[in-house]
């Protein structure tokens, strides 16, 4: 039977590595961003209970997973054992150690057969080693971060924390990181809730109803996707209304709540800041345009007088599952990435990890005030297709002028796509906060599942 193992060694002790993996959520955390897979049921613990998930192999085609947890030895090894899958067999071992320096290890040992016949094996055996390669290089890497981060935290308090917008690609990360941590996580909604972790956000009157107990902290990511679909007037109005109205909407509700909140947290966007090309830091003054005004107004309607509040200017995020990063593969894996305009203009651009850790060093500090949510290191736009196409061995051959751009994309395109952003995240560097994928180079080889030989 064939068989794998993956080994890395980790900065902390054989408790902390093991612990880390008995966190609520971390089923979610390990979930490589290229694979659509979603969790239908969380094992309960490591010991004995199952845990389920739908993969998605292509359009309609997906299967459901089943695995059960088994040969539990705390500090030292536990498995998952397929019930229902893609395989025969499927069975992962994960083992345990230290060594003398005071470093642990963790070895993930995966015994599996394939459902194929003999004549097809060797080709589907060797497919499969280099997907556990890839996947297993991802899962190490965010384990040695996620606990390198926990251990630099300056405070374990945990809060009751409340995130509008938690359906969207950010919300669904940092909800999970955040219950990995051990804070309890409830997902505001404007339907009537269907489940525990829900609480009802009555926009018509304000309120936030159904609390199961008071909210310590709020956290408000909700907004209608800028970049998706051309820029009708029915489009800017959910824009704006999803942001401005929405946010202002949110604010009077936390204010009617019995128990007073602690921090609010709100997203914006370094759209604030226009079409620029000087270096800017939070201080920068506004820009101008429809983003630039949406932006001004939408932070206007954050802010209060009653509790601590923090705008968080998010730059373009880098995930393979939503926003530009998966709209860029798309094209780039049919050859068909361009360069827009001169493709000089620069892109302040942050990873997914980078930026819910940052958040939870705000939200664990306290920190108030505006914070640019960017990498130190904006890249052009060409410089980004072209980093791309390379680590996915895609060739780039198009350009797209200006005039092209602004024909096929209108405002869309001169404000976003075409607009020069050199953002720097000075509160955030100031605050002490060390960012794990400060290059893009670095970040594409993680999210993508690549590694230079």
């Amino acid at each position: 039977m064939p068989k794998f193992e993956y080994t890395s060694e980790f900065e902390c002790s054989i408790e902390e590595l093991f612990s880390y993996h008995e966190r609520k959520a971390v089923v979610n955390r390990l979930i490589p961003p290229w694979d659509d897979v979603v969790v239908v049921k969380e094992p309960q613990n490591l010991i004995d209970s199952d845990a389920e998930f739908l993969v998605t192999l292509a359009p309609l085609v997906c299967f459901r997973w089943i695995a059960k947890h088994c040969d539990y030895v705390k500090n030292n090894q536990f498995k998952d054992i397929q019930l229902t899958g893609p395989f025969r067999r499927w069975e992962h071992t994960h083992l345990f150690g230290s060594n003398e320096y005071g470093k642990s290890y963790l070895t993930d040992r995966i015994e599996f057969e394939p459902l194929f016949s003999s004549i097809s094996r060797i080709f589907a055996e060797n497919m499969i080693r280099e997907k556990l390669i890839k996947t297993f290089r991802y899962r190490h890497t965010v384990t040695k971060n996620d606990i390198d981060f926990i251990k630099k935290q300056s405070t374990n308090k945990q809060f009751v924390i409340g995130i509008a917008g938690s359906s969207g690609v950010i919300g669904r990360e940092l909800t999970s990181f955040l219950r990995l941590l051990g804070h309890t996580v409830y997902k505001i909604v404007r339907k009537i809730p269907k489940q525990r972790d829900e609480i009802f956000f009555n926009l018509e009157k304000e309120e936030l109803t159904n609390l199961s107990e008071p909210l310590d902290i709020v956290i408000n990511l909700a907004g209608e996707p800028i970049s998706e679909g051309l820029w009708t007037d029915k489009k800017l109005k959910a824009i704006y209304d999803s942001r401005v109205v929405f946010t202002s909407k949110l604010i009077q509700a936390i204010k009617k709540l019995e128990k007073p909140i602690i921090h609010y947290i709100n997203a914006s966007a370094i759209g604030y800041y226009g079409d620029r090309k000087e270096r800017l830091s939070e201080d920068g003054s506004k820009g101008d345009g429809f983003i630039s005004d949406l932006c001004q107004k939408w932070e206007l309607a954050a802010k209060n007088d009653l509790f601590p509040t923090t705008i968080l200017r998010i730059g373009v995020v880098l995930t393979p599952k939503g926003g530009a990063l998966k709209q860029l593969l798309k094209f780039v894996n049919l050859n068909l990435g361009a360069t827009l305009g001169d493709g000089e203009q620069y892109i302040s651009w942050i990873t997914m990890d980078d930026l819910i850790y940052g958040i939870t060093h705000i939200l664990n500090n306290r920190l108030e005030g505006v914070f640019n949510m960017v990498s130190p290191s904006p890249v052009t736009q060409k410089e980004m297709m072209d980093t791309i196409s390379n680590k996915l061995r895609k060739v780039r051959i198009l350009s797209l002028n200006r005039k092209t751009v602004e024909l096929i994309y209108g405002r869309l395109g001169k404000e976003v796509l075409l607009a020069n952003n050199y953002v720097i995240p000075d509160r955030l560097n100031l605050s002490n906060y060390n960012f794990y994928f400060p290059y893009l180079e670095s970040a594409l080889d993680h999210l993508l599942g690549v590694k230079d030989e």
